[in-house]
């Protein structure tokens, strides 16, 4: 900050994306299975990856990308279902 490279909008672009991002993988690597939760690190890393390979200049079509997010989001909404369902299961055990 004292040589004047801090650019400020740039800071607070990384901690309006991080500060969500750390309270909800929190909240959920306690609630998912270890298996879920290294398969969806696993697709983020290759996702960014491609991205990074693409923003270097390699001739990766878009396409190939897009299935990535969507992997993740498709792994969060199966762990929530499972999560709920083995909850209402152990929801009913109880009661009977």
């Amino acid at each position: 900050m004292t040589a004047g490279n801090v650019d400020f909008g740039l800071v607070g672009t990384i901690l309006i994306g991080s500060v969500p991002g750390v309270w909800l993988g929190s909240h959920w690597s306690v609630r998912v299975e270890p298996a879920v939760l290294r398969t969806t690190l696993a697709v983020v890393l290759i996702g960014a990856g491609l991205t990074l390979m693409i923003k270097a200049g390699l001739d990766i079509p878009i396409a190939v990308i897009v299935p990535f997010p969507l992997a993740v989001i498709a792994l969060l909404v199966v762990t929530m279902v499972r999560a709920r369902r083995a909850r209402t299961e152990a929801g009913t055990e109880v009661g009977t």
